[in-house]
């Protein structure tokens, strides 16, 4: 073989999707109860991601293509701080739902049939209150209230979803559901 094959080059640039992935890493695998325990929140960040990179389960490369800002200020948020005081938090939370086809789509409007949707939820957690709260991190860019706009209702469906995921899965009822738009550091509640 005159050139290596394709999946043993080096890859020289890490395109936003997998960027999205590794922040979506980061926020599954940070120890939500380390934490609570230290008061230097970025300093725990920091020392978490150390580790991830020392044990080889995070490449110095990768960590280096995100903007760790997404990550400190997320939990620096209210509804980080919210997280940081629950005691139930469900993270990749992975469904199916089986939704009548007439909910999905006008062309079945008249179908008695199901669709089967399946996802995984970025986290939902209960607050002090009892409350079920789902957030859903997205790391699209946008640059005006227009394309906003559009996101959010592209995303309302998958939100809609959630929730009667949440409430199939853990009987309990989603009191606030988020996107949390990464790059601008909005939450929006939808």
């Amino acid at each position: 073989i005159k050139e290596e094959p394709d999946f043993l080059k080096e890859e020289t640039e890490i395109s936003a999707a997998q960027k999205g992935t590794i922040i979506h890493f980061i926020f599954e695998t940070i120890d939500i109860n380390k934490l609570k325990e230290d008061s230097n929140l970025r300093d725990n960040i920091d020392n978490q991601i150390n580790e991830l990179i020392e044990k080889e389960i995070l490449s110095k490369k990768e960590y280096e293509s995100i903007d760790i800002e997404y990550v400190y200020k997320f939990f620096e948020s209210e509804i980080g701080k919210q997280l940081l005081n629950s005691k139930k938090i469900y993270r990749e939370l992975p469904f199916n739902l089986a939704i009548p086809a007439k909910d999905i789509s006008d062309k079945w409007v008249e179908s008695d049939e199901d669709v089967l949707v399946q996802g995984i939820i970025d986290l939902t957690f209960e607050d002090e209150n009892g409350n079920m709260i789902l957030v859903d991190y997205k790391t699209n860019y946008f640059k005006t209230d227009k394309e906003k706009e559009t996101l959010i209702k592209e995303y309302k469906l998958q939100i809609n979803y959630y929730k009667k995921a949440i409430t199939t899965l853990l009987n309990k009822k989603v009191s606030h559901s988020y996107l949390y738009f990464l790059s601008k550091n909005i939450i929006i509640e939808v």
